[in-house]
């Protein structure tokens, strides 16, 4: 088991606390998508849940049958960190295709006004 402090888990708080604050203050001027927001939000939750309350972190280290919390602390975080790097590439690749029509739409209309110009 794991003991964290109370000096600790005010310090987690605290960061939990502002973290999500600037989450929210981003998501609400529509510079982080509401998913997005969603899934950097477990990058406080998750600590948060680990400090408070202990007996969780217990039974999901007994549960996984790793020796120290942290470990499926970190787990968890790079889990996220995996499910926003798919939600990027994505994204991405969404970005990439629709550029690939809008050239070739520029491309014929292009043509067109070509065409046009010379008859």
């Amino acid at each position: 088991m794991m003991d964290f402090g109370s000096r600790t888990i005010l310090l987690i708080l605290f960061f939990s606390f502002f973290y999500l604050f600037y989450l929210m203050r981003k998501s609400a001027k529509r510079e982080i998508d509401l998913i997005d927001t969603f899934l950097l939000s477990f990058v406080a939750f998750i600590p948060t849940i680990f400090a408070v309350f202990p007996k969780f972190t217990d039974f999901v280290v007994n549960l996984s049958g790793v020796t120290f919390p942290f470990v499926v602390w970190f787990g968890f975080l790079f889990a996220v960190i995996f499910f926003m790097l798919i939600r990027v590439s994505r994204k991405i690749y969404k970005i990439e295709n629709s550029n690939k029509k809008i050239i070739q739409e520029l491309s014929i209309i292009s043509d067109k006004i070509k065409t046009n110009e010379i008859k």
